[in-house]
């Protein structure tokens, strides 16, 4: 499990990566990453709706959790609450990528 420094170093590589960057198809993999929304294909269906069109605009971190702040199109407030779990990484990949 990552410690603070190694959580703060992956904060200050993602806050370089997406501020400024708006969501355009976002997609979960696992059914762990979104079970926040619920079970089945529902709940990918409801964290593409509320996650996409995302405009972030700044990182942080709350103890181990990393969250990425971010307006909506309607200027509403939201935030991408991500922690690292056991492996300590968060893969950037682009659409290209296998």
């Amino acid at each position: 499990m990552p410690e603070l420094p190694e959580v703060e170093t992956v904060r200050i590589d993602l806050d370089r990566l997406v501020v400024g960057r708006t969501v355009v198809a976002p997609r979960a993999t696992g059914r762990r990453t979104v079970r926040r929304y619920g079970e089945g294909p529902a709940a990918l269906v409801a964290f593409t709706a509320d996650v996409g069109g995302l405009l972030f605009t700044g990182t942080r971190r709350h103890g181990k959790y990393l969250v990425v702040d971010g307006t909506r199109a309607d200027g509403t407030e939201a935030a991408l609450v991500i922690h690292l779990r056991m492996s300590g990484q968060l893969i950037h990949a682009v659409p290209a990528d296998p």
